[in-house]
């Protein structure tokens, strides 16, 4: 059967003549058409009424119209409409891009340059910045779902299993589609809670690392720094981040990606300093140092704002031949522009002005002036001579901090039956300021849910963005625990069940779930369930494997929400989280 036969002659009222087959996707054929009514080239995935995964498919072609309906950007490929023809056949028309996938381009040239990985990467980061600006994530982001067009633009496609606003990755479009395996971050592996925009930057890490290396990051679990030794220091630290396994230590943004990406590839160029009689060079900076790579918090490279200029000198220095004339430093650029990355190389920096060609004089009403106002008079007694008011005033300056000094000197002597105490040397913690340190905390959930009591050095790292988040808490040893409210759409032993079938179907971890326990939480019954997941064994140049890890959830209803606490590494801090568990305070 030929591409035209396989559909209909009357599909949609004769909309579109088909021109060819494309290939075959999950859901069915995909084939190369023509749109007659707006003249443009599209393609056309079609599920047929009678396949099982028909419902299925039907719902994901509805929901790539809605995230195209909500947003437009020229890295998204667009789906216009999902009808049905007469025979109930569900269509997805979208977007024509002439091109191969990366996948396909990946096995067939192999692994691209570094400029051109990181401009595709460029690419997906700008697409992730129009979703996640609308609260949409992607879910499914895999070298298989990025087309590259003719022009050299990477297109995201595959916009049928993303996620709008909160909606509970165990149910609806996701819950028997994890996404790509070897590409999905691991909460979304685990199948547990909301997802958020920082899935999608692991899914980018996780291709741009393949890009660079070769091969997948989940096969290999080596660093980049180990397999690509010869990247920019920046770039290496760019693609750690973004595979942290804690999604609070990656990147939070795909706009701080995006604006990384801009900044190693468009590093500043500091301009030239004329001086008469003087050399003339010039400095092109070959990297970066933003240290805040590594820091957990979101991290930018824009470079800081010039120092302030000290004012100008009387005095004037002779060009000599034994010391250099001293120069101004060189401006740093205030803002990086963000600019499409070059396919091939590094862009070349703009040809300057050369030495001694006439500057423009700015216009004489843009030259700024110091403004001089009178010292106010107030009496026709002459001003003092200057040294002498500074004399008064420090005397005055004086005689004040020694009364201050003398009023908290018998305070505290009065306070201690007379005697004066010593005052504590600068700079030292006093031993109960120590004491207090080693005490537990009482945090109290500002929207007022919940109160509970941290262990000594344990901590709040934030209180989250979105209304159902409660808290991300932070622990030592690097043990991070999530607190998050939802909706009650089933008993908490349903969904842990729901939890262990998802972790079950992981081709990449090997999860042992436990028991699922009972608990009570402030006198609420609740379900608890331990797991452990074995991360896979590394090639025989790793250097080092990723640990097994030990994970807990916690359920409980109270108010009318589900209350989730849930920890993916206890590590040898479960004694600490069963204590947080046990303080757990509902609001009444």
């Amino acid at each position: 059967m030929s591409a035209t036969e396989a559909l209909p002659s009357a599909v949609l009222d004769g909309h579109y003549t088909v021109e060819r087959s494309l290939g075959t996707n999950a859901c069915g054929n995909v084939y190369r058409a023509i749109d007659t009514r707006q003249r443009r080239t599209v393609a056309i995935a079609e599920s047929r009424a009678d396949s099982a995964t028909y419902d299925r498919c039907r719902q994901r072609f509805q929901r790539a119209v809605e995230v195209s309906d909500a947003v437009r950007h020229p890295n998204l490929v667009t789906a216009y409409q999902c009808p049905n023809d007469s025979d109930g056949n569900a269509y997805l028309v979208m977007e024509y891009v002439d091109g191969p996938t990366l996948q396909g381009t990946l096995a067939s040239v192999g692994r691209p340059t570094i400029a051109q990985a990181m401009g595709i990467a460029h690419d997906i980061g700008q697409a992730l910045v129009a979703l996640h600006e609308r609260e949409i994530v992607h879910r499914d982001l895999s070298p298989a779902h990025i087309l590259l067009g003719a022009d050299g633009d990477a297109k995201v496609m595959e916009l049928g299993n993303a996620q709008i606003g909160r909606e509970r990755p165990l149910y609806g479009l996701s819950a028997d589609h994890l996404g790509t395996p070897g590409y999905i971050s691991p909460e979304q592996e685990s199948g547990f809670g909301d997802l958020d925009g920082r899935s999608d930057l692991y899914s980018l890490g996780a291709i741009l690392y393949e890009m660079l290396a070769g091969e997948p990051y989940d096969r290999t679990q080596r660093p980049i720094t180990s397999v690509r030794p010869d990247l920019p220091p920046h770039l290496a630290a760019l693609i750690t981040k973004l595979l942290e396994r804690q999604a609070a230590f990656r990147y939070q943004r795909a706009a701080d990606v995006v604006r990384d990406l801009d900044a190693i590839l468009h590093p500043p160029v500091a301009e030239e300093t004329e001086q008469p009689g003087a050399p003339q060079s010039s400095t092109l900076p070959t990297s970066l140092a933003p240290s805040e790579l590594l820091l957990p918090a979101p991290a930018t490279l824009v470079p800081p704002p010039p120092p302030p200029l000290s004012a100008p000198s009387a005095v004037t220095f002779a060009p000599s031949a034994s010391a250099p004339m001293p120069t101004m430093p060189a401006p740093t650029v205030a803002a990086i522009p963000s600019v499409q990355p070059s396919r091939v190389a590094f862009p070349v920096a703009p040809p300057r002005p050369s030495v001694g060609a006439p500057r423009a004089r700015p216009p004489e009403a843009e030259i700024a002036r110091p403004v001089f106002r009178p010292l106010p008079q107030f009496s026709d007694a002459p001003t003092p001579p200057v040294a002498e008011t500074r004399r008064k005033g420090k005397g005055i300056a004086l005689i004040v901090v020694g009364v201050i000094v003398a009023i908290l000197v018998l305070s505290n002597g009065s306070r201690s039956g007379g005697a004066v105490k010593p005052t504590a040397t600068p700079f030292r913690t006093s031993p109960t300021q120590t004491a207090i340190a080693r005490q537990p905390t009482v945090w109290n959930d500002p929207k007022g849910r919940i109160n509970l009591t941290l262990p000594p050095g344990w901590r709040v790292l934030s209180t989250g963005t979105k209304p159902d988040d409660v808290a991300s808490i932070f622990g030592p040893d690097g043990v991070f625990f999530l607190i998050q409210t939802e909706a009650i759409t089933q008993t908490p032993d349903a969904e842990l069940q729901t939890i262990r079938t998802n972790q079950s179907r992981s081709t990449t971890r090997a999860y042992t779930q436990g028991p699922i326990t009972d608990v009570t939480i402030d006198g609420e019954p609740g379900k608890s369930m331990e797991y452990r997941v074995v991360y896979p064994t590394p090639t025989a140049a790793a250097a080092t494997a990723t640990p097994p890890a030990t994970g807990v959830f916690w359920l409980v209803d109270h108010g009318g929400k589900r209350f989730s606490f849930l920890t993916n590494d206890v590590r040898t801090r479960r004694a600490d989280l069963d204590a947080i568990i046990a303080s757990v305070v509902f609001s009444k």
